[in-house]
């Protein structure tokens, strides 16, 4: 025995389950009849819908569907010759599994009145009555079962089958991938890495929609949508994304992307294929960091790094940090400041680790690849809003980007401007003298 998705040509066969365990209550044929519509499942909904069958020396023996959007259990029936064996348990439990990977913390059931009692045993609550959509006459027991999983946070195993049960649900997606680092074979698993996701697909608006996507991945939290917003402006390249934060802790940064565009998307080394339906993907080497790999910097590249943070120190902060426009000068620091004097580590990181290694986005990894002595200077360089420190962290950026830029420049050949170097340090203590005076 056992439980699996249901095929698209199996509609015939489920339908003919419905109709066979409905009638098995008694219901005369005008009843069956008018109900037709409703217990008729065609190759589209089992393509759009959850749908699982159980299975037994090659026999359905029952079946279940579940409404994502409304969070509803649509059909669950037994053939009439299989029921009494159990199956209708094993097929309850399968779909309480399968709500719990989804971070439902609840389901409703427009319920049978015959099939109520079968219900309550499972665990459903009575909350309400609502009106048949064969005989609005005719009101039918609404009922709920509720998951208790307190928000249980769903490990990656878990993760990874809602994925890709998304895309074999959804026929227009023709293949997934998984990049970032939870395919990066040098980075520590933690429960808060993002699951990068690409979903390749043949036509992107459907996809737009949240009501085809959110409600299968379990409850939301947060939700951003890059190509929505006017700010940050969209890169406006036809994809279509969506940044996910759910109830459970866990987050999938999620681009749906038009098959044309797959060999674009395939150029990241931290890639793994997740599902190729179509043999599209050519075959990849393993994940690795080589296109993040540190490159070095031209001379051009070198000499502009160092300007501007010259020109950031000696133009920008003298005044800024005098009239004390404090939420300007943070801002500055970081950008003219902070911005150069990263890059200039990173290629000092680069050239000690013959350019094959990454220091992350923003040089996060920085402190495991530099000496303790190094990164306790770089920590010198972080200031509160307390104006004497944030004085005395410019001039801590000074040294460390000068002995830095130095000892990279001398490694490849380049030309630190010193002279210029010189003038904006003077001009910087210059007004530091002044600071006091600043009413």
């Amino acid at each position: 025995m056992r439980i699996r998705e249901a095929c698209p040509e199996e509609s015939d066969c489920l339908s003919e389950i419905a109709i066979q365990s409905k009638a098995y209550w008694g219901y005369d044929d005008w009843f069956l009849n008018s109900c037709k519509s409703d217990l008729t499942l065609t190759e589209r909904y089992i393509k759009q819908n959850p749908t699982f069958v159980l299975e037994s020396n090659n026999e359905i023996h029952g079946f279940y569907s579940i409404l994502l959007v409304k969070h509803r259990l649509d059909h669950f029936f037994i053939s009439p010759k299989s029921i009494g064996q159990g199956y209708g348990r094993k097929l309850w439990q399968h779909m309480v599994e399968i709500c719990t990977m989804w971070n439902f913390s609840s389901l409703t059931i427009e319920s049978d009145p015959h099939a109520e009692g079968f219900y309550y045993k499972m665990g459903a609550n009575w909350i309400g009555e609502t009106e048949s959509t064969v005989f609005p006459s005719r009101n039918l027991p609404l009922l709920e079962v509720i998951f208790d999983h307190d928000h249980n946070f769903r490990n990656e195993e878990k993760m990874r089958e809602l994925i890709l049960q998304y895309a074999k649900l959804h026929e227009p997606i023709r293949g997934a991938i998984m990049n970032g680092s939870r395919v990066n074979p040098n980075v520590t698993p933690d429960r808060f890495q993002d699951y990068d996701i690409v979903y390749f697909v043949t036509d992107v608006e459907p996809f737009k929609q949240e009501k085809n996507v959110l409600p299968h991945f379990g409850e939301v939290m947060l939700i951003e949508k890059p190509e929505d917003k006017i700010l940050p402006a969209p890169l406006a390249d036809g994809r279509f994304t969506y940044l996910i934060q759910f109830m459970d802790g866990n987050r999938i940064d999620m681009q749906f992307v038009a098959v044309e565009n797959i060999e674009e998307k395939l150029q990241d080394s931290l890639t793994e294929i997740l599902l190729d339906k179509d043999q599209i993907f050519p075959d990849l080497p393993s994940p690795s960091e080589r296109s993040y790999w540190i490159k070095p910097p031209t001379e051009k590249l070198y000499q502009d790094c160092c300007n501007s943070f010259i020109w950031g120190l000696g133009s920008h902060i003298p005044k800024t940090i005098w009239r004390k426009e404090l939420p300007l000068l943070m801002t500055l620091i970081d950008g003219v400041l902070r911005e150069p004097l990263i890059h200039m580590l990173k290629w000092k990181v680069g050239h000690d680790n013959g350019y094959r290694v990454s220091v992350g986005k923003a040089g996060k990894n920085l402190e495991q690849w530099v000496e303790p002595e190094l990164w306790s200077r770089f920590i010198d360089t972080y200031p509160d809003s307390n104006y004497d420190r944030i004085w005395s962290s410019l001039f801590a950026f000074h040294d460390l980007f000068l002995d830095t830029a130095l000892e990279v420049g001398r490694a490849h050949g380049y030309t630190f401007p010193i002279e210029e170097m010189d003038r904006a340090i003077k001009f910087l203590k210059n007004v530091r003298q002044t600071a006091n005076k600043n009413p």
